[in-house]
């Protein structure tokens, strides 16, 4: 379950239109156990969200057991953000950005609702 896991995400990661990454999504969603691999695993609820230090949003910054981390940004003024509901993350891996070519010129994902961030949380959980 891991490998495919891994494989969805690297499939993800080439996507080179929104339509090709929403399929891999799907995907994602339809395999409902993919979520839970390997017990526990911290979830959107378990983010601690703080002002960010610059501009006017909240971050949230969480690392994992694996070394691996989520940056999750919310606001609306530079953020891949509504402000609302809708998200901005980043992976890092031993405190930097990994490069994800998610996004044209851009290290980040955007405009993701809580329960997309929530997938991608589990899943760098399972790297």
């Amino acid at each position: 379950m891991m490998k495919k896991t891994r494989e969805l995400i690297e499939a993800y990661q080439l996507a080179g239109t929104q339509r090709e990454q929403a399929l891999v999504v799907a995907e994602l969603e339809i395999d409902g156990n993919w979520m839970f691999e390997k017990g526990n695993k911290k979830k959107f609820k378990d983010l601690d969200f703080k002002k960010h230090p610059i501009v006017n949003g909240e971050q949230a910054i969480e690392v994992f057991k694996n070394g691996y981390g989520i940056s999750v940004l919310k606001g609306k003024e530079i953020f891949y953000s509504n402000g609302i509901n809708t998200y901005e993350i980043a992976f890092l891996k031993d405190a930097g950005l990994i490069e994800t070519y998610l996004i044209e010129d851009s290290m980040v994902l955007g405009y993701l609702p809580k329960k997309y961030v929530e997938r991608y949380m589990v899943a760098i959980q399972n790297f």
